[in-house]
C-alpha cells in the first residue's frame, strides 16, 4: 500500500505496471478527477490485445478503484471510441461499459470529443459506403455537484455574435425562434463579452497532434491530443489538484497537466513506452521551473473548425 504519495521532488510521480494491480494500492480520497485514454478492445496493438469480455472485466476494477482513491468532488473520465467488428457490424463494449457504469454510479454528461481531420479508414471506402469513424466518447463519471470550472473553456463568439453584440438596432424585446423558444438576442449577444467567452457546447472539435511533439511523433499510434488533454484538465481539476492517469502511456496528460501547475500520478506498464513518458514529463516538469510559466494570461480558445466562418457554438 502506498502511505502517501511523494511530490517533494517533482510535480509527478510515474508508475511502471499493470493499472489494476497498482491502483488498488494508492490511497483513499487522495485524487482530484481521472483522465485516461485506456486500450480499445478488439484492437491489436503493439502494447496488447483486449477481448470485448476482457476489457469490460479490466476497466471494473478500474472504474470501482477509481472512485475510490477519488475525493468526494471529484469525477473520472475515459477517453474511448468505438470500433466495428467487421464492415458494417459495431462492436457494443463502448456502450456496455457506459450502460454499466452510469447504473453504478452517476453520468455527469454526455460529452464528445470531434476529430474532424480524421482520415477516412477501410470502412469508408466506397465499396462499403460507410463513413468516417472522428467521434470519440469522453466517459464522464461523478456525483451530480462534481468539480467543474465552467470558466476555463469557455469558447470564442461567433461573427455573429460579435456583429449582433455591436448592433445598437439590436433591442431587449425576446423574439420567438423555429422552435417555439423566446429568446432575449440582445442579452445573449452581451453576456460572452461579460464572461470572456461563449458557453462551449459538449461536441469539442479539435484535431489530432501535431508534427513536432504529439504523442504520433514520438511513435506512440494511439495518443491522446495536447490540445485535449490541456482543455480536460483545465475543466475538471482544480488549482493544485492531482491528476490520475491509470494508462500514462507517451505522457501527454502528463505533460497538460504539469504544465498548469497541477500534480500528475500515472501507471503505464509498457516497456518502451516508459522512456518516452519519463522523458516528456520531465521536459514538462523543467518548463514549469521556468519564471512566470504559470503567470499567462488564461486565453480564450478558438474551438471554431478551420475555414468556417460561424462558430459551431
Amino acid at each position: 500500500m502506498i502511505n502517501q504519495l511523494d511530490f517533494t521532488d517533482k510535480s509527478y510521480v510515474l508508475y511502471h505496471g499493470e493499472s489494476t494491480t497498482i491502483l488498488p494500492t494508492i490511497p483513499d480520497n487522495s485524487m482530484n478527477c481521472i483522465i485516461t485514454d485506456p486500450p480499445y478492445a478488439g484492437a491489436k496493438r503493439d502494447y496488447g490485445y483486449w477481448s470485448e469480455s476482457e476489457w469490460l472485466s479490466m476497466m471494473e476494477i478500474i472504474f470501482f478503484e477509481g472512485r475510490r482513491v477519488l475525493t468526494s468532488s471529484g469525477s473520472m473520465l475515459f477517453i474511448v471510441q468505438p470500433n466495428m467488428d467487421k464492415v458494417g457490424k459495431m462492436r457494443l463494449w463502448v456502450w456496455e461499459f457506459l450502460l454499466w457504469a452510469s447504473k453504478q454510479w452517476n453520468l455527469v454528461q454526455d460529452l464528445y470529443w470531434w476529430n474532424y481531420c480524421t482520415l477516412p479508414s477501410e470502412m469508408a471506402m466506397p465499396k462499403h459506403g460507410l463513413m468516417r469513424g472522428s467521434l470519440k466518447y469522453l466517459l464522464w463519471f461523478g456525483n451530480s455537484n462534481c468539480y467543474r470550472n465552467q470558466e476555463n473553456i469557455l469558447n470564442i463568439p461567433s461573427d455573429r455574435q460579435i456583429a449582433d453584440s455591436q448592433n445598437s438596432k439590436l433591442t431587449s424585446t425576446r423574439r420567438g425562434s423555429p422552435s417555439g423558444t423566446s429568446k432575449n438576442y440582445k442579452k445573449m449577444s452581451t453576456a460572452f463579452q461579460k464572461r470572456g467567452g461563449v458557453t462551449p457546447s459538449n461536441v469539442w472539435p479539435i484535431t489530432n497532434g501535431n508534427s513536432t511533439d504529439s504523442a504520433g511523433s514520438n511513435n506512440h499510434g494511439a495518443g491522446t491530443p495536447y490540445q485535449l488533454c490541456e482543455r480536460l484538465i483545465s475543466y475538471l481539476c482544480p488549482d493544485n489538484g492531482i491528476v490520475l492517469d491509470c494508462f500514462a502511456g507517451s505522457g501527454t496528460i502528463g505533460q497538460a497537466t504539469i504544465h498548469q501547475g497541477k500534480k500528475y500520478v500515472g501507471i503505464e506498464k509498457f516497456n518502451e513506452y516508459i522512456p518516452m513518458c519519463e522523458k516528456r514529463l520531465e521536459q514538462a516538469y523543467q518548463d514549469s521551473l521556468l519564471p512566470l510559466f504559470y503567470q499567462k494570461e488564461r486565453q480564450v480558445i478558438d474551438y471554431r473548425v478551420e475555414n468556417k466562418q460561424e462558430s459551431l457554438f
